[in-house]
């Protein structure tokens, strides 16, 4: 199981997608809209392998 830092601000569940020549990532339009991201700023990520987020 990964171990998660006291410093984490989100964590959500998403599909990574497939848009011509790159991924995406969605991030849910509530994250942005309460604030919590801001559309000028970078993030880092980290992806899970789904088998990985069962509790």
């Amino acid at each position: 199981m990964a171990e998660i830092p006291d410093s984490l601000q989100s964590l959500f569940e998403t599909t990574l997608e497939a848009h011509d020549d790159r991924y995406v990532i969605p991030i849910p339009a509530d994250l942005v809209e309460n604030g919590s991201l801001s559309v000028d700023d970078s993030y880092r990520v980290a992806l899970l392998p789904a088998a990985a987020t069962a509790i």
